[in-house]
């Protein structure tokens, strides 16, 4: 005989859990963040590569072909136009299941994102992200185009590279200063940018001394953003556990190994020794792959434990 109590405890046990189970709409919550962040890193390791590719032709650069040593960042771009548009996307079905519970965070997780806070404004910079990575990417393919052209002694205009990677610049510190998510690095990053251009830009057919003050902007932007994310860590150290104090640290170093590299580099050059700054450039590249290779990880710990400034709120 079938005890209808014990069959009705095992039915309700069963609906709970099927409740704590994550519905297939509930796993794309973090898509999103993971499409946008794995497209700055990306970004940021294309650059960082390309970076070391330059530095291996530094000896006989007026044989090197620019096309060739930017492949890197050509391969980057590609990603990214495969990662910015997914990241629009991939959130969805968790979006769409928050609108049928007509919740603003839905499913079972604690820590899954909000709707209408985290992911749909994420959605919205991703299309601005679109434009500025569009807008970036034809700078870079000018530039490139006008160095080959000076190896070859051809004629080609400045102007088109430096407006278009300045006016880049220029929305990347309009960014900073709107929106206080990674605030330093689109200041200083973009400062450094527009003021390494226009220095570039100015000092094209000038002394080497002059030549290398066009490296000077982005060695100070670099060391703007290493004492920003020093004073982050230490305002943050006691929220953080092992894994992420070691991994912040660890940024925080290569920071200021690339800010050292690239006033060494700027030395040489202003001694007319480019050539003899293989290392120095070399350096300045890994330590750009370096801090990528670390974001990944710290972004992981970001959607598991939350990030940082709700982590404070939180805890107050």
């Amino acid at each position: 005989m079938t005890d209808l109590g014990d069959d009705h405890l095992e039915a309700r046990g069963g609906n709970a859990r099927e409740l704590l189970i994550p519905s297939r709409g509930e796993w794309t919550a973090t898509l999103t963040h993971y499409c946008c962040h794995a497209a700055r890193v990306v970004l940021l390791l294309s650059h960082g590569l390309s970076v070391i590719v330059t530095s291996t032709s530094l000896k006989h650069l007026e044989e090197a072909h620019w096309w060739v040593l930017f492949s890197p960042v050509w391969v980057g771009y590609a990603l990214c136009a495969v990662l910015v548009p997914a990241s629009c996307c991939a959130s969805l079905p968790y979006l769409q299941l928050c609108w049928l519970e007509r919740n603003p965070r839905a499913g079972v997780g604690d820590n899954n994102p909000s709707a209408l806070t985290e992911i749909i404004p994420e959605i919205l910079l991703s299309v601005f992200g679109f434009f500025f990575l569009l807008l970036t990417f034809i700078g870079e393919f000018k530039l490139c185009g006008y160095l080959n052209a000076a190896r070859l002694s051809k004629a080609y205009s400045l102007a088109a590279p430096a407006w278009l990677l300045c006016i880049s610049a220029l929305l990347a510190i309009c960014q900073g200063i709107l929106f206080t998510h990674n605030s330093p690095l689109f200041i200083f990053g973009g400062s450094g940018l527009f003021l390494t251009m226009v220095i570039f830009a100015a000092t094209r057919g000038g002394s080497a001394e002059s030549q290398a003050l066009a490296i000077v902007p982005a060695a100070v932007a670099v060391f703007g953003l290493f004492l920003a994310m020093l004073a982050r860590l230490r305002r943050h150290f006691h929220l953080l556990n092992r894994e992420e104090r070691v991994l912040r640290m660890s940024e925080v170093g290569s920071l200021a190994t690339l800010s050292i590299a690239l006033v060494l580099s700027a030395y040489k050059v202003a001694h007319s020794n480019l050539p003899e700054a293989e290392t120095e450039v070399a350096v300045a590249g890994g330590s750009l792959c370096v801090v990528a290779v670390l974001r990944v990880r710290l972004c992981c710990w970001e959607v598991w434990s939350q990030p940082l400034d709700e982590r404070r709120f939180t805890e107050v």
